[in-house]
């Protein structure tokens, strides 16, 4: 199961793979296929918890959190 989580964060973008060169250079490592963060918050039982206002908070600041990233991968790379 911990590899099905890992992917799923992966892929909802909860935890993008990418990395920082000398705290400058940006490079995302994988551009996943953006599915909605309620697909990996589902699949753990900790999660059920919460409710469709929260779970969108929480779509909205990951999309939020994943176009700053890629905003930093196009400055300092000059492509995405």
């Amino acid at each position: 199961m911990a590899v099905k989580v890992a992917m799923m964060q992966v892929e909802t973008n909860v935890f993008p793979l990418y990395e920082i060169e000398d705290g400058l250079k940006y490079t995302n490592n994988y551009y996943s296929r953006n599915l909605a963060v309620e697909k990996y918050l589902m699949i753990q039982g900790r999660y059920k918890h919460l409710k469709p206002d929260q779970i969108r908070s929480i779509q909205a600041e990951t999309d939020r959190a994943w176009a700053d990233l890629q905003e930093k991968a196009v400055r300092k790379e000059g492509y995405l």
